[in-house]
């Protein structure tokens, strides 16, 4: 049986600030799943996905994942806070996060793909997650 690990789309309503997101995004998650015993909430992870010891490679990684589309909302700050806070951590409290961008492609079994677009503020996607989803569908 295939499963999808996990897909969280939230807006980090009213405004995306490093309170919401700790106390509204972060705070429920770790409350559900504890992030793992070595995880340091400071760390800014350098070279995504870093994935957990023990897993030389994401794809073999079993845990559940999290992969998040920002909102308006988080547009308010130029994406600045969610960078910060999605983009340079690796978990959400027990949910590994591989994702590096704002935008993301996940394929699922038998040949389904889930495309993540940030249509920002205009409501279309930029230049480079065009190029991104373009040279995905070619490959594939």
């Amino acid at each position: 049986m295939y499963c999808l690990r996990f897909v969280w789309i939230h807006c980090r309503y009213p405004n995306p600030s490093a309170f919401t997101y700790e106390r509204r995004l972060f705070r429920p998650f770790e409350y559900a799943l504890q992030p793992p015993p070595w995880y340091k909430k400071d760390h800014v992870a350098v070279n995504k996905p870093e994935v957990p010891s023990g897993v030389p490679e994401l794809k073999q990684y079993d845990g559940p994942q999290c992969y998040i589309i920002p909102g308006n909302h988080d547009w308010f700050d130029g994406l600045n806070t969610f960078m910060r806070f999605i983009c340079h951590k690796s978990w959400l409290g027990g949910w590994f996060m591989p994702q590096k961008k704002s935008y993301f492609a996940l394929q699922l079994p038998k040949g389904w793909w889930v495309f993540g677009l940030d249509l920002a503020l205009h409501c279309d996607i930029d230049v480079y997650q065009f190029k991104f989803f373009a040279e995905l569908v070619k490959e594939q």
